[in-house]
Parts: structure tokens; C-alpha cells; sequence
């Protein structure tokens, strides 16, 4: 499944972004370090969390809910391009040869999770935006 959702690190901070929190999958949060912990995945037929998680949960994203929320074009001059080098997924937005963003991982959820907070982080999209 961890090749499947964004990684616990990559989750969090989509969250810390704004990013709206989906009930699929999630990383469960421990006890054992104060709800940091490294965190089970959890899918969830009924998009609920079970009350008895209360250390708190961190959604665990799949690749096809992350890539809807990457413009195709960036500036309208830069197109958004997926591909799989050498075993590495890269996430990029590029014109030619002239590229603007790029995200490397060793999954293709982790790779486009990567590109979306770096999207955010600058400005270049808003949360407002992907949270329709």
C-alpha cells in the first residue's frame, strides 16, 4: 500500500498547507512519540475515522487525487510532464527544453505530492484552488 499513498512526512505537510483532509486512507497517529509516529495506513470504507484514534490522523493521498489537483499549464506556457527515469519518477513543468518545476521520488504519488507542495509553497497555486 506505501507505494500507493503519499509517504507520512509528505502527508503532514500537505495538511500543514491546507490541503482539504479526504477519509479513504490516512496515517494513523500514535502514541508512542506524542501522535509523530511513523503511522499505520488505514483505508476506510464509509470515509470515517473511527473515534477511537484519538491521537489524530494525517490523510494519505493516491496519486490520482493529487495529480487533479495539478494545473495542466503553468504561467500558460509551461506543460505539466510525468515520466519514469532509471526507477525515479519526475514531476515537471517544462517548455522545450526550459523547465520550471521539477519533483523527483521513488513513487509516482510521493513525486506529484512533492510538485503540489512545492506549487504551494511558492504561491504559484493556491489551497482555495485544489480544495474544490
Amino acid at each position: 500500500m506505501e507505494k500507493h499513498v503519499t509517504s507520512l512526512e509528505l502527508s503532514k505537510r500537505l495538511k500543514e498547507l491546507g490541503v482539504k483532509q479526504k477519509l479513504l486512507f490516512w496515517h494513523e497517529l500514535n502514541n508512542i512519540d506524542g501522535g509523530i509516529g511513523t503511522g499505520e495506513i488505514v483505508y476506510s470504507k464509509d470515509m470515517s475515522v473511527p473515534v477511537y484514534y484519538s491521537y489524530g490522523y494525517v490523510s494519505s493521498f493516491l496519486a490520482s487525487e493529487l495529480g487533479e489537483m495539478l494545473p495542466e499549464r503553468l504561467f500558460d506556457r509551461y506543460h505539466l510532464n510525468i515520466s519514469r527515469i532509471h526507477n525515479v519518477w519526475v514531476v515537471q513543468y517544462s517548455y522545450g527544453l526550459e523547465i520550471e518545476v521539477t519533483s523527483q521520488a521513488d513513487t509516482l504519488v510521493n513525486a506529484i505530492a512533492k510538485a503540489t507542495i512545492y506549487l504551494l509553497e511558492q504561491g504559484i497555486i493556491n489551497v482555495e484552488d485544489i480544495n474544490k
